[in-house]
């Protein structure tokens, strides 16, 4: 583990924040927002308010002091809705124990990563989430609670927007979403096949385990994706899973009061007045792992990317046919 690095402007997720964010969902009742109940929300909540604790602070002598302040306001809103509340020398005493054992970690990587670009050294920032969770450019309030998209590598790095270069959008050949919000293309006549494809992609939530709901493809929603992040090529993966369905559809426009329309829009509002206006695409195509390269691919598989690519407007560089590392087709 000599190579991990944990950012000292990291902030930490307290037993607190995750008792915070299944109060939340209770009090929302029937408009809950479907959140993964870890604690994320309330923690960047603390970030926002200036009340959180930082790396830089969970391995300092000013630990002590910071927790015992945030502890006495979070055990005064739990005492409001008669929850248990937390002690104070209990909790100190176990998570001392993990800032110890995290120190030797902690670094300040906006330098580390400054310093690894003047040494020409190759970075990948992977991202988390998708752009429709993005807190400002997504569809609130059925979102995660930072910035999912490009601009969360230059706030969560300390990059800057020169020294980017290629953006790689990741996509599955169909749609899913862990949680409540907007899904306009969700398989929502046809259990059967939901549950097919749902169980062919193992479509199932990584930290709350709740079966994903599962549709087709929006490349309306996809474009803006592609026009907000400034995506130079994409990557689709699942190719084998729609292969393995008899038709598949593709969302390429909607109809909003009565006209065709390919604007996107992240408000819930807007939304519920569209309804996809779908292709149909021959399926069947399940030797794809039979393929080295996009040109071995049958000829269903390959309209079926072309209209992607067409409609979209940016290359399909990578496409993924399997679940092994290996089962990855270059262009």
């Amino acid at each position: 583990m000599d190579n991990l690095k944990i950012s000292e402007k990291a902030h930490v997720i307290m037993p607190y924040h995750i008792r915070l964010d299944n109060l939340q969902e209770e009090l929302r009742g029937q408009d809950k927002i479907g959140t993964t109940l870890s604690g994320v929300g309330p923690c960047y909540g603390d970030k926002v308010q200036r009340n959180g604790i930082r790396i830089q602070d969970f391995v300092s002598s000013r630990f002590p002091k910071i927790l015992k302040r945030v502890l006495e306001e979070k055990n005064k809103i739990f005492e409001i809705y008669e929850k248990e509340t937390f002690d104070y020398e209990k909790l100190l005493e176990e998570y001392t124990e993990y800032s110890k054992a995290l120190e030797p970690f902690v670094c300040d990587t906006v330098n580390y990563l400054q310093d690894s670009v003047k040494q020409n050294k190759k970075i990948i920032c992977e991202g988390s989430q998708a752009s429709l969770l993005d807190i400002d450019l997504g569809t609130y309030p059925y979102v995660t609670s930072t910035n999912s998209t490009i601009g969360g590598v230059l706030n969560g790095t300390g990059l800057n927007h020169k020294q980017l270069g290629e953006v790689y959008g990741v996509v599955k050949a169909y749609s899913s979403r862990d949680g409540e919000g907007p899904f306009l293309t969700e398989e929502t006549e046809d259990e059967e096949l939901e549950n097919k494809i749902r169980e062919l992609g193992h479509e199932y939530g990584s930290i709350s385990k709740r079966p994903r709901r599962c549709g087709w493809l929006d490349l309306n929603a996809l474009k803006y994706a592609v026009q907000i992040n400034g995506i130079t090529a994409l990557a689709i993966n699942h190719l084998d899973v729609v292969g393995k369905l008899k038709t598949i559809k593709l969302c390429v426009a909607y109809k909003y009061d009565g006209k065709v329309t390919n604007k996107f829009s992240s408000n819930p509002a807007y939304l519920a007045k569209c309804e996809p206006i779908y292709e149909e695409f021959e399926g069947n195509f399940e030797d794809v792992l039979e393929s080295d390269a996009r040109e071995d691919l049958c000829e269903q598989a390959q309209k079926y990317l072309e209209r992607i690519e067409e409609v979209v407007g940016v290359p399909i560089k990578f496409i993924g046919i399997g679940e092994e590392n290996e089962n990855i087709l270059f262009k």
